[in-house]
């Protein structure tokens, strides 16, 4: 009988969250500390992911930094190639070497 009254008071609507904390805590400590167990578990866990995400979005960075590297190589060696290739051409004209 206790219980029923004690779950009809705990879902009025006009209680504070410290007084169904308070009524919770009066009734038993093993429930209490079993939630807070688990909140703890789960803070913990997600502390964790915190950090592994800050992690993988450094590398994430980095990676960027990187392939931004290699298409400003990409970018000059197609440069040099071109002129490579114009040179040839004039070389070629000079010399009579291409077919017209």
């Amino acid at each position: 009988m206790r219980k029923f009254a004690t779950e009809q008071y705990l879902f009025q609507p006009s209680l504070t969250l410290r007084e169904v904390v308070h009524t919770l805590a009066t009734m038993t400590d093993e429930p209490i500390n079993l939630v807070l167990s688990r909140l703890n578990r789960l803070d913990d866990k997600i502390d964790r992911l915190i950090d592994r995400v800050g992690e993988l979005t450094t590398r994430m960075g980095s990676l960027e930094t990187l392939v931004a590297h290699i298409h400003s190589d990409m970018a000059a060696q197609s440069v040099r190639i071109d002129n490579l290739s114009s040179r040839l051409e004039k070389v070629e004209r000079r010399l009579e070497l291409r077919e017209a």
